[in-house]
């Protein structure tokens, strides 16, 4: 009897908090935390989840990749985005993306949210016109709009030739807000935690769990993520490559999580102090009835 009250009591708990196995750690911030989604690339990638063009483009005039399935793979619980020297439909680059958002009159969104802590463990990459970036764009309205002027979250930008530079931005109506924050550290050499919590009227932005910078706007529409390894061109923001830029370099993740305020559950603690008892007293009298 003691073992099954103990097996029971196990199964509570890891319904109502999860203390029976390991679980991702909630933000260590004020609020009570639920984990609204939680890819751990420990399996292909879900097409219902995932997308792998941008609105259905998979290359801009502004950049030297074609995005193609070929340089995106999942792999002992990591995805690789590998930018590559190869020449695809007249782009001197073939890289990887990934996105939750839909295309419009094709597939539907695989996931968005609206205000939450985003979180992604990425291994940037180092090199001349390299663009790593963990961003966020609306999600697009019914009627086939795009109203991405309404919010761009950029969680984390890298310019290869800069790998300690994180840069953070939040873009709407046209206007660009950010900084640049100098880490003193490469980047590129090691996995780190990029996340945003973004609420009603302001958005906090985090390097392994640091608030780095904070914007008081945010979007008020849902958004979706996107991870992606980009090329830049000469005469852009990102720059072009140059003879000392890797004629292959991969973008690491380790996971990507978004966190939602919740409300309170009831505690395992009560439920088992309610539940308990009662099963002790109906074993009690099961012994009186022998």
């Amino acid at each position: 009897m003691n073992y099954r009250i103990g097996l029971l009591a196990c199964f509570i708990a890891m319904g109502f908090a999860g203390l029976c196995g390991a679980a991702p750690a909630a933000p260590n911030l004020p609020g009570n935390w639920g984990l609204s989604f939680d890819e751990e690339f420990n399996a292909p990638l879900s097409s219902s989840t995932w997308k792998q063009s941008l609105w259905g483009l998979t290359n801009w005039s502004t950049e030297s990749q074609q995005y193609s399935p070929t340089a995106v793979s999942v792999s002992n619980g990591m995805l690789s985005l590998t930018a590559t020297k190869k020449a695809l439909d007249g782009f001197p680059y073939t890289s990887g993306m990934i996105d939750t958002g839909p295309i419009l009159g094709q597939q539907p969104t695989g996931y968005s949210f609206r205000y939450g802590y985003a979180d992604a463990r990425i291994k940037v990459v180092a090199g001349q016109g390299l663009w790593p970036a963990f961003w966020m764009l609306p999600d697009p309205n019914p009627d086939g709009y795009y109203h991405d002027q309404d919010g761009e979250i950029d969680v984390m930008e890298e310019l290869g030739q800069q790998p300690t530079i994180d840069e953070v931005h939040y873009l709407q109506d046209g206007g660009n807000l950010g900084i640049a924050d100098n880490t003193g550290v490469d980047l590129s050499q090691g996995f780190h935690d990029y996340a945003v919590n973004w609420q009603p009227g302001k958005i906090d932005y985090y390097l392994d769990g640091k608030l780095v910078w904070s914007v008081n706007q945010s979007p008020t529409v849902p958004e979706y993520l996107i991870l992606n390894l980009a090329v830049g061109k000469a005469g852009t923001w990102a720059g072009g490559p140059g003879p000392t830029t890797p004629t292959s370099a991969t973008m690491q993740v380790d996971y990507v999580r978004v966190w939602q305020n919740v409300p309170e559950p009831a505690s395992a603690s009560l439920a088992m102090g309610l539940i308990i008892p009662m099963l002790s007293r109906r074993s009690r009298r099961r012994a009186g009835e022998a």
